[in-house]
């Protein structure tokens, strides 16, 4: 593909309307739009917190006016005892170390 390559963690959830085709990520305050229709299957049921391994692609929306940014997922993962905290003291962690080795 042509997008950025991503991994993101959240709650997988299905809109109402849903024809299982798009999905949504929902990760404290953040949710994160999901193309599943290039999956063979999904082994995780709605409600779980997941891992996406994806693109980001963006999309335009119905109306041809609004574009969202959408990740076309790849794999889908469980990731039930996933530590969040300790993951995102390890990305500041990478972040200063980055930021201190190109200094």
């Amino acid at each position: 593909g042509n997008g950025a390559s991503v991994r993101v963690y959240g709650v997988l959830t299905f809109p109402g309307d849903s024809d299982y085709r798009t999905a949504l990520l929902k990760q404290e305050n953040a949710t994160v739009h999901l193309d599943v229709s290039g999956m063979a299957q999904l082994d995780v049921l709605e409600g779980s917190f997941v891992q996406v391994i994806g693109e980001v692609r963006a999309v335009a929306l119905a109306d041809y006016r609004l574009v969202t940014s959408t990740v076309i997922a790849r794999i889908i993962r469980c990731a039930h005892g996933f530590d969040h905290e300790l993951f995102k003291h390890a990305l500041l962690l990478r972040k200063q170390f980055l930021a201190e080795a190109s200094a």
